[in-house]
């Protein structure tokens, strides 16, 4: 072998050295969620085949937040952003623009109307119960419609994965042992929170109708049935009224919302007031683990049964 040739030869081996680890270091597609408990979902399933990470930052709300320049960046980055529906966190798509996939969940997961959820009496008058005929996008407190949520995100991921069978077929497989847990947990939160006596709620916001099908809780008003938007001084004489006629009585307030009302209606009540977080409270160090969705639940159920014995 020629000097020149070896020459070529180790130029060669260097070259397949670097080309070999840029691609072991090759980043991940990365999947973009707005709602923690969505996203622990889609941790769960898509780990080891793509990236997911929060485009909500913790402690906001879904329902009015504005993207800033690092967030548009970031969205824009994304090869696909999975969302709720557009009415509830489509500002990650309009943010991102037209050329980033979006995938809306709601669809696929039998969703139902506030009217069926929460009910068309707690939500009130006016505008509020305008709302009773739109669908309810809280699915993610219901263990079953996050059962068939996965099996929907990973058709789809499925469908960016096309080229890779074992990554379909992984994603597949963990969406279905998901969506088998997912049964077994409802049946679970179910059994364990109609042990308790029967109290009448009034929240903060509509989130928890899903929840309520699956527990028997008994919701009789709502305080903001369209997000921040407070309610009037005659709907709030109302609601203290429902809660002194149906004791015992217990005002939930959300951490994502202004608890300042939910205080004052407890106080003229005469009732108790407890605070839930039903986006979670995610934690950065056990997310991607097998669970981290089931404990985001059964942590939600402790917040509810908490409020529910509040003296």
């Amino acid at each position: 072998m020629t000097i020149n040739r070896l020459i070529l030869s180790l130029f060669s081996i260097l070259l397949g050295g670097v080309a070999f680890g840029a691609n072991s270091d090759k980043q991940q597609p990365l999947l973009l969620v707005s709602v923690y408990p969505v996203q622990a979902m889609v941790q769960e399933i898509a780990s080891g085949t793509f990236e997911v990470k929060p485009a909500l930052p913790y402690g906001r709300s879904e329902h009015d937040y504005e993207a800033s320049a690092k967030d548009i960046r970031v969205l824009r980055s994304a090869k696909l952003l999975l969302i709720v529906d557009q009415p509830t966190d489509g500002w990650m798509a309009r943010a991102a623009g037209s050329k980033v996939p979006v995938f809306e969940i709601l669809p696929h997961v039998e969703a139902s109307t506030y009217a069926d959820t929460v009910g068309v009496a707690a939500l009130g008058n006016g505008a509020a119960r305008a709302i009773s005929r739109q669908l309810d996008p809280h699915f993610w407190t219901d263990p079953v419609r996050m059962g068939k949520a996965a099996i929907a995100v990973a058709g789809r991921l499925a469908d960016l994965a096309d080229a890779d069978e074992g990554a379909r077929k992984a994603l597949f497989e963990k969406a279905k042992v998901f969506a088998a847990r997912m049964t077994r947990l409802s049946d679970s939160i179910a059994a364990q929170v109609r042990t308790f006596p029967p109290v009448s709620l009034i929240l903060a916001h509509g989130s928890l109708g899903y929840y309520s099908r699956l527990t028997g809780l008994k919701i009789i008003g709502i305080l903001e049935p369209v997000p921040h938007v407070e309610p009037t001084p005659r709907r709030l004489g109302v609601l203290i009224q429902l809660a002194r006629a149906n004791r015992p009585a217990v005002v939930l307030a959300e951490e994502q919302i202004d608890s300042a009302v939910a205080r004052a209606l407890a106080r003229e009540a005469g009732v108790s007031v407890a605070k839930i977080n039903p986006l979670g409270h995610p934690d950065a160090a056990t997310v991607v683990a097998v669970g981290a969705y089931d404990r985001y639940l059964t942590g939600l159920t402790d917040e509810v049964i908490k409020g529910l014995t509040a003296k």
